[in-house]
C-alpha cells in the first residue's frame, strides 16, 4: 500500500479549502442575486404601487341613504392604495345626512375598511327640533315614528346632561315600570319630569337620582292604583316628599 506523503496532504487540504472557498463565494453571489431581485422588486412595488381593489363597509346605519353612500365609495376604487386620502373620505361621508361617525382605515395590500354610525334620535327638543343620540340638538323632518319619543325642554347647552340624566333616571323608572315623557331642566338647573300616567315630579337642582330613586321605591306602595288621583310629586326634601292631589 503506497504511503501518503507531506506532499500529498497538502495538496488534498489545497484542494478542500479552494472547494470551501468557491462555496463561500457562491452563497455570497447567490445572496446578492437574491438581495438584488429583493430590492428590483420593492423598486418596482413603490414605481407601480397597488390600488384599490376592494372597500369593505361595515356598520349600524339603517337610517342612513346607501345610495348616496356607494356614490361616494364608488370613485375610491383603483385609487393608489398609498397616496388615497383618508381624512378627505371620512369628511366626505361624515357630511352625509343622518351620520353620526366615520372611521376609515387601508387593509393591506389594496382593501379600505369604513365603518359607519348613523345618527340615532333620543328625543324630540321641543316642539321642533330632535336630540340625538350624543345629546346633540337637530334639526330635521324625516324621521318617522319621532312622536313617540320623550320631549326635552332646556337650554340649548343642557343637550348632553339631558341625555345622560333621562338615560339614568329612565333606567331606574323601568322597575315600576314607568316612562318619562317630557324632561325639563331650567337655567337654574332644576329638574322636573312628566311621567306616562301624567304624574309630574319635581326633583329639584341636586341629588337628582337619589330622588328619583326614592321615588321608585314607595311608588308601589303609595300610588299604584292611585296615579289618576295625583296631580305632582315634590321631592326637594331630605327625607319625604310633598304630594298634590288632583281636586
Amino acid at each position: 500500500m503506497p504511503m501518503r506523503t507531506s506532499h500529498h496532504l497538502d495538496e488534498e487540504n489545497k484542494f478542500f479549502s479552494l472547494c470551501r472557498e468557491a462555496a463561500i463565494v457562491c452563497l455570497l453571489l447567490g445572496a446578492l442575486g437574491f438581495l438584488i431581485f429583493i430590492g428590483w422588486k420593492e423598486a418596482t412595488f413603490f414605481l407601480k404601487p397597488p390600488h384599490i381593489t376592494r372597500v369593505w363597509v361595515v356598520g349600524d346605519f339603517q337610517a342612513i341613504d346607501k345610495t348616496a353612500v356607494q356614490k361616494q365609495i364608488a370613485p375610491l376604487m383603483s385609487v393608489n392604495f398609498f397616496s388615497v386620502n383618508l381624512q378627505k373620505i371620512q369628511a366626505s361621508l361624515q357630511g352625509l345626512p343622518k351620520v353620526a361617525t366615520v372611521e376609515v382605515r387601508r387593509i393591506w395590500p389594496d382593501a379600505l375598511w369604513i365603518r359607519i354610525e348613523d345618527e340615532q334620535i333620543v328625543a324630540r327638543w321641543g316642539s321642533q327640533g330632535l336630540v340625538n343620540n350624543y345629546g346633540e340638538a337637530i334639526t330635521a323632518n324625516d324621521y318617522a315614528d319621532i312622536q313617540k319619543l320623550p320631549i326635552f325642554m332646556g337650554p340649548p347647552d343642557k343637550g348632553v346632561k339631558m341625555l345622560d340624566y333621562y338615560q339614568r333616571m329612565q333606567s331606574l323608572l323601568d322597575a315600576i315600570p314607568l316612562s318619562m315623557v317630557i324632561l325639563q331642566v331650567d337655567d337654574n338647573n332644576n329638574w322636573d319630569t312628566t311621567l306616562n300616567d301624567g304624574i309630574i315630579l319635581h326633583l329639584g337642582d341636586e341629588d337628582v337620582l337619589t330622588r328619583m330613586r326614592r321615588f321608585v321605591k314607595v311608588y308601589p306602595k303609595l300610588f299604584k292604583g292611585r296615579e289618576g288621583q295625583v296631580k305632582s310629586i315634590d321631592l326637594r326634601y331630605h327625607s319625604g316628599m310633598a304630594v298634590a292631589w288632583k281636586k
